[in-house]
């Protein structure tokens, strides 16, 4: 286990979540144990809710148990001392701190008249035209038709963006998107626009604007872009190495650190791991955000200005989870925010604990895992972050309870 996820593991005693067992039901006091918490709730909604056989309870049991141990052997070694593991289960945990430095968070999971409220408290709330609430990667998301629907993020400030997002020379943007169809040629998917509400058709030439795309005047172009322009100039463009595929989540990251080297650095990251990708203009030491671009106008989801078109383009598929951060995330804080598929999420895919292959989830699984535990050898690592180990088990359990059988 490497040093990221061994500091995901720490431990503090000051603040301790407390699991009671009667019967078939959980019940939670105070804290939040992140690795295993949401998946106890949800094993045993399972076993409620799908009247699953004791097999199911003698799993958990061993899950929670080894948990358990594993975290009172690490408590052991880091503190000298030990702490109670039994049936009634008393752990601690502290996680990386993903709340600090939030600007902007969208989860999609409430709509008020429309409405998104900004859950960072700096009302940054989004406007919904037209696109349609869904299951998202975590809770709900939205569902944007590729004709006219796009969410307007509004900051009802005196100033506009120019204090809040707009201001930001450095920090984070985090999102969740699903594509249901690829663009056309030499057109694209916005995902994400910050910047000009208009094209001039006439001389092009004061556009700007920050936008994270899908597909790029390449015919059947299935890549993510991330381009800044300034006054119709692009300064700053890079896209992915690999084609993205449909009907699949994807969580991209983009981080700039302008303390770190002369000019800064920037850093892209896909589904919880260090994109490939390959820059167009600029450079990776000498990145660009969101206070580059002179025109802070608007900042759309799902729709945007492509290139120096004067028509929209609009996307069609799915967005969850926006976060935009005023600091830079390390890459075990971009980990944390990937796992929360895992740990809080409703899109638990078969496919990822059937590590047979057989289309069915069962104890064969188990087997193979009890084999690949703490090896080199990662044919179990279900959530792939490089390590087998006790979330891959309680992934592999969740999936196992509620009845992965001959899926999709």
């Amino acid at each position: 286990m490497d040093e990221s996820h061994r500091e995901a593991l720490s431990l503090d005693f000051d603040s301790k979540l407390k699991l009671g067992f009667h019967g078939t039901k959980v019940t939670s006091d105070a804290g939040l144990f992140g690795r295993i918490g949401k998946h106890l709730r949800r094993w045993f909604h399972a076993i409620t809710k799908y009247r699953k056989h004791r097999e199911c309870v003698t799993i958990i049991s061993a899950v929670v148990l080894l948990t358990g141990a594993v975290v009172k052997k690490k408590a052991k070694a880091s503190y000298g001392k030990d702490i109670g593991v039994s049936n009634n289960l008393s752990l601690t945990y502290t996680p990386a701190d993903i709340e600090q430095g939030l600007i902007c968070y969208l989860d999609f999971d409430v709509t008020f008249e429309d409405i998104v409220y900004d859950l960072s408290g700096n009302e940054l709330n989004g406007t919904v035209k037209g696109a349609l609430s869904s299951e998202g990667i975590i809770g709900r998301g939205l569902s944007f038709d590729g004709y006219d629907d796009y969410v307007e993020i509004q900051d009802v400030s005196v100033t506009g963006f120019e204090n809040s997002i707009g201001n930001l020379s450095e920090g984070t943007i985090s999102l969740w998107f699903r594509l249901d169809s690829f663009p056309d040629a030499y057109s694209a998917y916005p995902v994400f626009y910050f910047g000009d509400d208009q094209v001039n058709s006439l001389t092009y030439s004061d556009h700007s604007s920050m936008i994270l795309e899908i597909g790029h005047s390449v015919t059947h172009n299935r890549r993510i872009y991330f381009t800044i322009s300034k006054n119709k100039s692009v300064y700053y463009c890079f896209n992915s190495i690999e084609d993205l595929e449909l009907h699949r989540w994807y969580h991209f990251v983009n981080v700039v650190d302008k303390e770190d080297y002369v000019h800064g650095t920037q850093e892209a990251y896909l589904n919880g791991q260090t994109m490939l990708y390959h820059f167009n203009y600029g450079n990776m030491r000498h990145p660009y955000f969101f206070d580059e671009v002179p025109s802070k106008d608007v900042c759309w989801i799902g729709r945007g200005f492509f290139r120096y078109e004067t028509d929209l383009s609009y996307l069609h598929g799915q967005v969850d989870e926006i976060r935009i951060y005023d600091r830079p995330l390390n890459q075990l804080e971009v980990k944390r925010l990937y796992d929360q598929r895992y740990l809080f999420g409703q899109s638990y895919h078969c496919h990822d604990s059937d590590i047979n292959g057989d289309r069915l989830v069962n104890l064969k699984d188990f087997a193979l895992f009890a084999n690949n535990w703490f090896t080199d050898n990662l044919e179990a690592d279900i959530n792939y972050d490089g390590v087998v180990d006790f979330l891959d088990l309680s992934i592999l359990s969740s999936n196992w309870c509620y009845s992965c059988t001959n899926y999709e």
